[in-house]
Protein backbone atom coordinates (compact mmCIF):
# COMPACT_ATOMS: atom_id res chain seq x y z
CA UNK A 1 0.00 0.00 0.00
CA UNK A 2 1.59 3.77 -1.03
CA UNK A 3 0.51 5.97 1.78
CA UNK A 4 0.62 9.53 0.95
CA UNK A 5 1.13 11.90 3.99
CA UNK A 6 0.91 15.77 4.29
CA UNK A 7 -0.34 17.44 6.99
CA UNK A 8 -0.31 21.14 7.51
CA UNK A 9 1.53 22.31 10.67
CA UNK A 10 -0.45 21.95 13.80
CA UNK A 11 -0.03 25.79 14.77
CA UNK A 12 2.50 26.52 17.33
CA UNK A 13 2.85 22.75 18.01
CA UNK A 14 3.79 20.60 15.40
CA UNK A 15 5.06 21.72 12.10
CA UNK A 16 4.61 20.26 8.89
CA UNK A 17 7.36 17.64 9.03
CA UNK A 18 6.91 16.94 12.84
CA UNK A 19 3.43 15.83 12.13
CA UNK A 20 4.38 13.89 9.17
CA UNK A 21 6.40 12.16 11.01
CA UNK A 22 4.53 11.10 14.09
CA UNK A 23 1.75 9.86 11.60
CA UNK A 24 3.88 7.69 9.99
CA UNK A 25 5.12 5.96 13.44
CA UNK A 26 1.53 5.30 14.08
CA UNK A 27 0.74 4.32 10.35
CA UNK A 28 3.59 1.27 10.16
CA UNK A 29 2.48 0.32 13.64
CA UNK A 30 -0.55 -0.78 11.85
CA UNK A 31 0.81 -1.49 8.04
CA UNK A 32 4.50 -2.36 8.59
CA UNK A 33 4.79 -2.83 5.11
CA UNK A 34 3.09 0.50 3.71
CA UNK A 35 5.23 2.30 1.45
CA UNK A 36 5.38 5.85 2.92
CA UNK A 37 5.88 9.11 0.93
CA UNK A 38 5.77 12.72 3.01
CA UNK A 39 5.44 16.05 1.88
CA UNK A 40 5.26 19.14 4.30
CA UNK A 41 2.96 21.56 2.93
CA UNK A 42 1.41 25.07 3.80
CA UNK A 43 -1.53 27.45 3.07
CA UNK A 44 0.15 30.54 3.13
CA UNK A 45 0.50 30.66 7.06
CA UNK A 46 3.78 29.01 8.83
CA UNK A 47 5.39 26.17 7.04
CA UNK A 48 5.84 27.76 3.63
CA UNK A 49 9.39 27.75 3.74
CA UNK A 50 9.83 24.13 4.92
CA UNK A 51 7.37 22.72 2.46
CA UNK A 52 9.13 24.54 -0.85
CA UNK A 53 12.38 23.91 0.41
CA UNK A 54 12.07 20.15 1.23
CA UNK A 55 11.16 19.82 -2.63
CA UNK A 56 13.15 22.68 -4.87
CA UNK A 57 16.10 23.09 -1.97
CA UNK A 58 17.37 26.54 -1.77
CA UNK A 59 19.17 28.46 1.08
CA UNK A 60 18.29 30.21 4.33
CA UNK A 61 19.11 33.84 4.30
CA UNK A 62 19.27 35.84 7.58
CA UNK A 63 18.76 39.31 7.18
CA UNK A 64 18.30 42.49 9.87
CA UNK A 65 14.89 44.07 10.23
CA UNK A 66 12.15 45.08 12.33
CA UNK A 67 9.46 42.97 14.22
CA UNK A 68 5.73 44.66 14.33
CA UNK A 69 6.97 47.17 17.03
CA UNK A 70 10.03 47.98 15.30
CA UNK A 71 12.35 46.48 17.13
CA UNK A 72 15.38 45.10 15.87
CA UNK A 73 15.03 41.55 14.82
CA UNK A 74 16.84 38.36 12.98
CA UNK A 75 14.83 36.58 9.99
CA UNK A 76 15.11 34.11 7.39
CA UNK A 77 13.72 33.19 4.22
CA UNK A 78 14.34 31.02 1.61
CA UNK A 79 16.62 31.88 -1.62
CA UNK A 80 16.54 29.69 -4.44
CA UNK A 81 19.82 31.22 -6.58
CA UNK A 82 19.22 28.74 -9.89
CA UNK A 83 15.75 29.97 -10.53
CA UNK A 84 16.22 33.55 -8.67
CA UNK A 85 12.94 32.96 -6.85
CA UNK A 86 12.87 34.13 -2.90
CA UNK A 87 10.36 32.74 -0.16
CA UNK A 88 9.27 34.60 2.42
CA UNK A 89 6.77 34.12 5.50
CA UNK A 90 5.83 38.00 6.47
CA UNK A 91 5.31 36.56 9.95
CA UNK A 92 9.34 35.70 10.46
CA UNK A 93 8.99 39.77 10.58
CA UNK A 94 6.03 40.44 11.90
CA UNK A 95 3.53 37.47 13.16
CA UNK A 96 1.37 37.01 16.09
CA UNK A 97 4.45 34.82 17.93
CA UNK A 98 6.76 37.54 17.97
CA UNK A 99 4.85 39.79 20.44
CA UNK A 100 3.37 38.86 24.00
CA UNK A 101 -0.57 38.97 24.90
CA UNK A 102 0.51 42.46 26.35
CA UNK A 103 2.57 43.60 23.29
CA UNK A 104 -0.40 42.92 20.98
CA UNK A 105 -1.16 46.64 19.56
CA UNK A 106 -2.90 46.74 15.65
CA UNK A 107 -2.65 50.64 15.99
CA UNK A 108 1.19 50.53 16.79
CA UNK A 109 1.59 47.12 14.83
CA UNK A 110 4.03 47.72 11.21
CA UNK A 111 4.49 45.62 8.55
CA UNK A 112 8.22 47.69 7.85
CA UNK A 113 10.06 44.60 8.94
CA UNK A 114 8.02 42.93 5.51
CA UNK A 115 9.34 45.68 3.60
CA UNK A 116 12.60 44.92 4.54
CA UNK A 117 12.74 41.43 3.73
CA UNK A 118 11.21 41.92 0.22
CA UNK A 119 13.97 44.43 -0.44
CA UNK A 120 16.87 42.16 0.69
CA UNK A 121 14.91 39.52 -1.43
CA UNK A 122 15.31 42.47 -4.20
CA UNK A 123 19.25 43.09 -3.59
CA UNK A 124 19.65 39.08 -4.35
CA UNK A 125 18.29 39.95 -7.68
CA UNK A 126 15.22 37.85 -7.25
CA UNK A 127 13.02 37.99 -10.31
CA UNK A 128 10.49 35.83 -8.35
CA UNK A 129 9.35 36.31 -4.42
CA UNK A 130 6.53 34.16 -3.20
CA UNK A 131 5.35 35.52 0.12
CA UNK A 132 2.97 33.83 2.47
CA UNK A 133 1.22 36.32 4.28
CA UNK A 134 -0.83 33.94 6.99
CA UNK A 135 -0.26 34.59 11.05
CA UNK A 136 0.04 38.60 11.14
CA UNK A 137 0.13 40.58 14.22
CA UNK A 138 -0.36 43.54 12.07
CA UNK A 139 -3.13 45.76 10.80
CA UNK A 140 -1.83 48.69 8.74
CA UNK A 141 -3.19 47.45 5.42
CA UNK A 142 0.63 47.28 3.97
CA UNK A 143 1.61 50.68 5.04
CA UNK A 144 4.34 49.93 7.03
CA UNK A 145 5.75 47.61 3.97
CA UNK A 146 5.42 50.37 1.21
CA UNK A 147 7.31 52.54 3.78
CA UNK A 148 10.51 49.87 3.37
CA UNK A 149 10.24 49.61 -0.38
CA UNK A 150 10.71 53.43 -0.26
CA UNK A 151 7.02 54.91 -0.53
CA UNK A 152 6.16 57.94 1.04
CA UNK A 153 2.31 58.68 2.96
CA UNK A 154 1.85 62.64 4.17
CA UNK A 155 -1.01 64.57 5.98
CA UNK A 156 -2.46 67.59 5.23
CA UNK A 157 0.53 69.68 7.18
CA UNK A 158 3.17 67.51 5.09
CA UNK A 159 4.27 65.55 8.01
CA UNK A 160 5.27 61.70 7.02
CA UNK A 161 2.99 58.79 7.69
CA UNK A 162 5.15 56.75 10.93
CA UNK A 163 4.10 53.96 12.10
CA UNK A 164 0.32 54.87 13.69
CA UNK A 165 -2.66 53.89 12.38
CA UNK A 166 -4.71 56.02 14.65
CA UNK A 167 -3.30 58.86 12.72
CA UNK A 168 -3.47 56.89 9.53
CA UNK A 169 -6.86 58.36 8.27
CA UNK A 170 -5.11 62.11 8.28
CA UNK A 171 -3.12 61.26 5.25
CA UNK A 172 -3.55 62.72 1.89
CA UNK A 173 -0.94 62.37 0.00
CA UNK A 174 0.77 59.27 -1.29
CA UNK A 175 4.60 59.99 -3.04
CA UNK A 176 5.90 57.28 -4.70
CA UNK A 177 9.24 58.99 -6.59
CA UNK A 178 11.38 56.55 -3.86
CA UNK A 179 9.24 53.34 -4.60
CA UNK A 180 12.15 50.60 -5.38
CA UNK A 181 12.25 50.43 -8.92
CA UNK A 182 13.12 46.97 -8.81
CA UNK A 183 10.16 46.34 -8.04
CA UNK A 184 8.48 46.68 -11.74
CA UNK A 185 10.53 44.09 -12.72
CA UNK A 186 9.88 41.68 -10.61
CA UNK A 187 6.83 38.66 -10.02
CA UNK A 188 5.30 38.85 -6.54
CA UNK A 189 3.18 36.02 -5.31
CA UNK A 190 0.97 36.36 -2.17
CA UNK A 191 0.03 32.78 -0.73
CA UNK A 192 -2.69 33.21 1.63
CA UNK A 193 -5.46 31.08 3.11
CA UNK A 194 -7.65 34.57 4.00
CA UNK A 195 -9.90 35.97 0.92
CA UNK A 196 -12.38 38.48 2.90
CA UNK A 197 -12.18 41.96 0.96
CA UNK A 198 -10.35 44.99 2.75
CA UNK A 199 -13.36 46.62 4.86
CA UNK A 200 -16.23 46.42 6.12
CA UNK A 201 -17.86 43.66 8.27
CA UNK A 202 -16.05 40.78 6.95
CA UNK A 203 -12.66 43.12 6.50
CA UNK A 204 -9.64 42.88 7.62
CA UNK A 205 -10.39 44.96 11.00
CA UNK A 206 -13.63 43.45 11.81
CA UNK A 207 -12.97 39.78 11.00
CA UNK A 208 -9.42 39.68 12.33
CA UNK A 209 -8.63 42.31 14.88
CA UNK A 210 -10.03 41.06 17.71
CA UNK A 211 -6.87 38.32 17.81
CA UNK A 212 -4.38 40.63 17.25
CA UNK A 213 -5.55 43.04 20.24
CA UNK A 214 -8.33 45.62 18.74
CA UNK A 215 -11.21 46.09 20.77
CA UNK A 216 -14.59 46.96 18.96
CA UNK A 217 -13.37 50.77 19.39
CA UNK A 218 -9.74 50.21 17.67
CA UNK A 219 -11.45 47.93 15.00
CA UNK A 220 -13.71 50.85 14.12
CA UNK A 221 -10.89 53.05 14.07
CA UNK A 222 -8.82 50.79 11.74
CA UNK A 223 -11.33 49.87 9.13
CA UNK A 224 -12.29 53.88 9.13
CA UNK A 225 -8.47 54.18 8.29
CA UNK A 226 -8.35 51.42 6.10
CA UNK A 227 -10.66 52.76 4.13
CA UNK A 228 -9.48 56.24 4.13
CA UNK A 229 -5.90 54.49 2.69
CA UNK A 230 -8.24 52.69 0.01
CA UNK A 231 -9.60 56.27 -1.14
CA UNK A 232 -6.08 57.39 -1.46
CA UNK A 233 -5.01 54.58 -3.52
CA UNK A 234 -8.21 55.32 -6.08
CA UNK A 235 -7.50 58.48 -6.39
CA UNK A 236 -3.76 57.75 -6.91
CA UNK A 237 -3.64 54.58 -9.66
CA UNK A 238 -7.17 54.43 -10.32
CA UNK A 239 -7.96 51.00 -9.26
CA UNK A 240 -10.21 49.82 -6.37
CA UNK A 241 -7.77 47.20 -4.63
CA UNK A 242 -9.94 47.42 -1.38
CA UNK A 243 -12.65 45.44 -3.25
CA UNK A 244 -10.82 42.30 -4.68
CA UNK A 245 -10.53 39.09 -2.89
CA UNK A 246 -7.85 38.53 -0.19
CA UNK A 247 -6.98 42.15 0.36
CA UNK A 248 -7.95 41.89 3.84
CA UNK A 249 -5.25 39.00 4.70
CA UNK A 250 -2.73 39.94 6.96
CA UNK A 251 -4.52 43.16 8.09
CA UNK A 252 -4.40 43.98 4.51
CA UNK A 253 -1.55 43.67 3.59
CA UNK A 254 -3.12 41.48 0.95
CA UNK A 255 -4.34 45.22 -0.11
CA UNK A 256 -0.77 46.59 0.12
CA UNK A 257 0.91 43.84 -1.72
CA UNK A 258 -1.63 44.49 -4.63
CA UNK A 259 -1.12 48.29 -4.02
CA UNK A 260 2.23 49.21 -4.33
CA UNK A 261 3.87 45.81 -5.49
CA UNK A 262 1.81 44.88 -8.66
CA UNK A 263 1.42 41.37 -6.31
CA UNK A 264 -1.13 38.82 -7.35
CA UNK A 265 -2.84 37.04 -4.46
CA UNK A 266 -3.53 33.43 -4.92
CA UNK A 267 -4.58 30.72 -2.87
CA UNK A 268 -1.62 29.60 -0.90
CA UNK A 269 -2.42 25.99 -0.56
CA UNK A 270 -3.13 25.45 -4.71
CA UNK A 271 0.06 27.55 -5.50
CA UNK A 272 1.88 25.45 -3.11
CA UNK A 273 0.61 21.74 -3.99
CA UNK A 274 1.46 23.34 -7.46
CA UNK A 275 5.11 24.19 -6.90
CA UNK A 276 6.22 20.64 -5.12
CA UNK A 277 4.21 18.73 -7.91
CA UNK A 278 1.81 17.29 -5.48
CA UNK A 279 -0.31 15.95 -7.63
CA UNK A 280 1.84 13.56 -9.37
CA UNK A 281 2.40 12.21 -5.58
CA UNK A 282 -1.81 12.02 -5.42
CA UNK A 283 -2.16 10.22 -8.53
CA UNK A 284 0.09 7.58 -8.11
CA UNK A 285 -1.28 6.70 -3.87
CA UNK A 286 -3.76 4.58 -2.64
CA UNK A 287 -4.23 6.21 0.44
CA UNK A 288 -3.47 10.09 1.61
CA UNK A 289 -3.24 11.12 5.08
CA UNK A 290 -3.25 14.89 6.32
CA UNK A 291 -4.52 16.60 9.06
CA UNK A 292 -4.12 20.50 10.70
CA UNK A 293 -4.34 22.02 14.17
CA UNK A 294 -7.96 22.20 14.48
CA UNK A 295 -10.81 21.13 11.50
CA UNK A 296 -14.00 23.08 11.81
CA UNK A 297 -15.89 25.08 9.24
CA UNK A 298 -13.54 27.63 8.18
CA UNK A 299 -11.55 24.70 6.85
CA UNK A 300 -12.96 24.10 3.74
CA UNK A 301 -12.37 27.86 2.90
CA UNK A 302 -8.57 27.68 1.20
CA UNK A 303 -7.03 25.75 3.62
CA UNK A 304 -4.80 22.91 3.23
CA UNK A 305 -6.83 20.56 3.96
CA UNK A 306 -9.47 21.64 1.53
CA UNK A 307 -6.69 22.02 -0.99
CA UNK A 308 -5.73 18.18 -0.46
CA UNK A 309 -9.63 17.67 -0.19
CA UNK A 310 -9.59 18.83 -4.02
CA UNK A 311 -7.09 17.13 -5.28
CA UNK A 312 -7.69 13.52 -3.69
CA UNK A 313 -11.39 14.14 -5.13
CA UNK A 314 -10.09 14.41 -8.70
CA UNK A 315 -8.36 11.34 -8.34
CA UNK A 316 -10.54 9.21 -6.40
CA UNK A 317 -8.28 8.61 -3.62
CA UNK A 318 -9.30 8.10 -0.07
CA UNK A 319 -8.60 10.82 2.23
CA UNK A 320 -8.16 10.46 6.08
CA UNK A 321 -7.79 13.73 8.26
CA UNK A 322 -6.33 13.82 11.50
CA UNK A 323 -6.80 16.77 13.85
CA UNK A 324 -5.59 17.89 17.23
CA UNK A 325 -9.39 19.38 17.60
CA UNK A 326 -12.55 18.77 15.85
CA UNK A 327 -15.57 20.66 15.70
CA UNK A 328 -18.66 19.46 14.31
CA UNK A 329 -19.56 22.46 11.48
CA UNK A 330 -16.54 20.45 9.72
CA UNK A 331 -19.04 17.95 8.13
CA UNK A 332 -18.85 20.09 4.25
CA UNK A 333 -15.71 18.23 4.23
CA UNK A 334 -17.10 15.31 3.47
CA UNK A 335 -18.38 16.76 -0.21
CA UNK A 336 -15.32 18.42 -0.69
CA UNK A 337 -12.98 14.83 -0.53
CA UNK A 338 -12.44 13.84 2.92
CA UNK A 339 -13.33 10.36 3.36
CA UNK A 340 -13.40 10.49 7.44
CA UNK A 341 -12.30 12.91 10.23
CA UNK A 342 -10.27 11.71 13.28
CA UNK A 343 -9.73 13.61 16.35
CA UNK A 344 -6.34 13.28 17.92
CA UNK A 345 -7.37 14.33 21.33
CA UNK A 346 -7.63 11.21 23.15
CA UNK A 347 -9.60 11.94 26.48
CA UNK A 348 -10.62 16.00 28.11
CA UNK A 349 -7.67 17.89 28.45
CA UNK A 350 -6.46 21.18 28.53
CA UNK A 351 -5.02 23.02 25.55
CA UNK A 352 -1.29 23.16 27.21
CA UNK A 353 -1.66 18.98 27.50
CA UNK A 354 -2.84 18.18 24.07
CA UNK A 355 0.18 20.27 22.83
CA UNK A 356 2.67 18.57 25.14
CA UNK A 357 1.45 15.50 23.96
CA UNK A 358 0.42 16.22 20.25
CA UNK A 359 2.95 14.04 19.02
CA UNK A 360 1.94 10.79 21.33
CA UNK A 361 -1.78 11.32 20.59
CA UNK A 362 -1.14 12.00 16.73
CA UNK A 363 0.52 8.68 16.62
CA UNK A 364 -2.22 6.61 18.37
CA UNK A 365 -4.94 8.34 16.10
CA UNK A 366 -2.89 7.33 13.03
CA UNK A 367 -2.74 3.57 13.86
CA UNK A 368 -5.94 3.50 15.03
CA UNK A 369 -7.42 4.88 11.87
CA UNK A 370 -5.40 2.70 9.78
CA UNK A 371 -6.48 -0.38 11.65
CA UNK A 372 -9.90 0.94 10.68
CA UNK A 373 -9.39 1.58 7.40
CA UNK A 374 -7.44 -1.97 7.05
CA UNK A 375 -10.78 -3.26 8.10
CA UNK A 376 -12.70 -1.66 5.59
CA UNK A 377 -10.87 -2.68 2.62
CA UNK A 378 -10.43 -6.23 3.61
CA UNK A 379 -14.14 -6.41 4.18
CA UNK A 380 -14.82 -4.95 0.62
CA UNK A 381 -12.24 -7.23 -0.85
CA UNK A 382 -14.29 -10.37 0.52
Amino acid sequence: MRILIAPDSFKHNLTSKEAAAAIEKGVLKAVPSAKIIKRSIADGGEGCIEAIAEHIGGELIRVQVHDPLMRPLAASFLYVKKSRLAVIEMAAANGLTLLTKDELNPLQASTFGTGEMLRAALDLGCERILIGIGGSATNDGGLGMAQALGYRFYDADDRLFIHDMSKAGELCRIDDEQADPRLKSCTIQAASDVFNSLCGESGASFMFGAQKGADAASQALLDMALKHLNQLVIEKYGVDYGSLPGAGAAGGLGFGLMAFTQAQIYSGINLILTMINFEEQVEQADLIITGEGKTDGQTVYGKAVSGIAAMAKKHGVPLLCLSGAVSADCRELYASGVTAIFDAALKPMSLAEAMASAADNLAFISESALRLYQCAITKRKD
